[in-house]
């Protein structure tokens, strides 16, 4: 009798990077017809400096979580490339299955394509749609928000409704040392703003941010300003993300966080608009129906496509 497969996808980083990682082991699941079990363990455990935890309960998940034994597969990988000098390929055998890992930010066609007939080990960021886009809805479908009980969120949607609103998604990284990430200046937002305004009739801007002070009169937008922090009342992460899904327009910096708010919009509201900067390592990240913003100027693949392991976790 055949044993039964399964991909055990290793979660980490903030809840945006959890959420491609599982969206993408969720489409891998579906097509090769596998059970998809969750590793909320292993991707935390070193996390000193972020002090991640597992988030997708947040949301309509509630897949299998991996046992020990399921998780062991990661803790030898991680000791292998520690004690053991070796060039990683994209997918190795090993006893127990198949590992996969994503050795560069950039797509892996052989995931969506090919159909295994080996349980499956994953580990990696896998930060583009192109992993789960032909499963889209059911994807929107497990990532599906309950409406805020809080007046405040509920006010606010009401007042963007009769507004031409544009979120701006402020992503400053103010936990992470020095150069550990590629922030967007001040100057992206405002350009990205300009741009906007030449679309959009008298557009009032949300900026949405952890902490009001280190951007509070900080932007010259073309209109009026409204900001949506933790500062302002406005807490909770997963309520924060349900009401990005509530606006037509995005800005949004290099944050998986901001990334997923607009792409849930889009599965949410009509023609729904989204400038990007191009600040994301993995140049597959935004989609080629969103607008991309130079910040940096044109970058080869080789400085933009850098190992995952080279980069410290972000949201």
């Amino acid at each position: 009798m055949r044993k039964p497969r399964k991909i055990v996808v290793r979660l980490k980083g903030g809840l945006g990077n959890q959420m491609f990682q599982y969206a993408a082991a969720f489409a891998v699941a579906a097509r090769n017809g596998m059970e998809l079990v969750v590793d909320t363990r292993t991707g935390f455990a070193r996390d000193r400096l972020y002090r991640r935890s597992f988030s997708l309960d947040k949301f309509n998940v509630s897949d299998r979580h991996a046992s020990f034994y399921e998780q062991m597969p990661f803790w030898l990988e991680a000791i292998a490339d520690r004690f053991i000098p070796r060039a990683r390929d994209f997918s190795g055998n090993r006893p127990w299955g198949l590992h996969i890992v994503e050795k560069q930010f950039q797509i892996y066609p052989e995931l969506i394509s090919r159909r295994y007939d080996r349980s499956i080990w994953l580990d990696g960021g896998w930060q583009t749609e192109k992993y789960f886009e032909e499963m889209g809805e059911p994807v929107a479908d497990r990532f599906r928000i309950p409406e805020p009980r809080e007046e405040k969120f509920v006010a606010l949607v009401s007042e963007i409704r009769q507004r031409n609103a544009i979120a701006i998604g402020i992503r400053l990284y103010e936990e992470a040392p020095p150069g550990a990430h590629d922030a967007a200046p001040f100057s992206f937002y405002e350009q990205a703003a300009r741009r906007v305004a030449n679309d959009v009739e008298n557009p009032v801007f949300y900026l949405f941010c952890t902490m009001r002070e280190p951007i509070d009169g900080k932007l010259d937008l073309p209109g009026d300003i409204r900001y949506v922090t933790h500062d302002d009342g406005y807490t909770g992460e997963l309520n924060r993300l349900w009401l990005l899904t509530r606006f037509r327009c995005h800005v949004i910096s290099n944050s998986s966080f901001y990334w997923w708010g607009a792409w849930l919009a889009e599965k949410t509201l009509p023609e729904v608009r989204v400038w990007a900067a191009d600040l994301f390592p993995n140049p597959e990240t935004i989609p080629e129906r969103w607008e991309q913003l130079e910040v940096l100027g044109p970058k080869t693949v080789q400085e933009r496509c850098r190992s995952p392991s080279s980069v410290q976790e972000a949201r």
